[in-house]
């Protein structure tokens, strides 16, 4: 859980550190520059990680509650890395489609492939496998 503690600091560090715009009054780094809903639930889901995992250090006494604590953390940490996951493949995705603009069948593929991967994530996330 120490390792669960430390990484949920330098995720919410780094998060701070990266290039960031303002978006409706609000600084929101550039990988969520067009999302920054799913900013705010990537931050919340990062704080959740580490105050179930400081929790479950610090009742260590009490197995029980310090399960609890740690399945609450790990699950916390997961949906972050979802939502970080989805919104980088969206990202290079555009990031790609802007490089090959004058290229509009090459720029097609890469939006699809954008749409393909956030939903793959998506369904992976829920446990429902996409294509076989």
């Amino acid at each position: 859980m120490k390792s669960m503690v430390y990484i949920s600091i330098t995720t919410a560090t780094i998060s701070m550190l990266i290039p960031q715009d303002i978006v409706d009054g609000r600084p929101v780094p550039v990988f969520f520059r067009g999302r920054p809903t799913i900013y705010h639930i990537f931050l919340s889901c990062t704080l959740f990680a580490f105050l179930g995992s400081f929790s479950s250090l610090m009742v260590h006494h009490k197995p029980r509650v310090e399960r609890v604590f740690r399945i609450y953390a790990v699950a916390s940490m997961i949906f972050a890395l979802i939502f970080l996951s989805c919104t980088i493949f969206a990202f290079l995705g555009s990031f790609s489609s802007l490089m090959v603009q004058h290229k509009p069948r090459v720029e097609r593929v890469f939006r699809i492939y954008a749409v393909a991967s956030m939903i793959s994530a998506l369904r992976r996330s829920r446990g429902v496998v996409m294509w076989s």
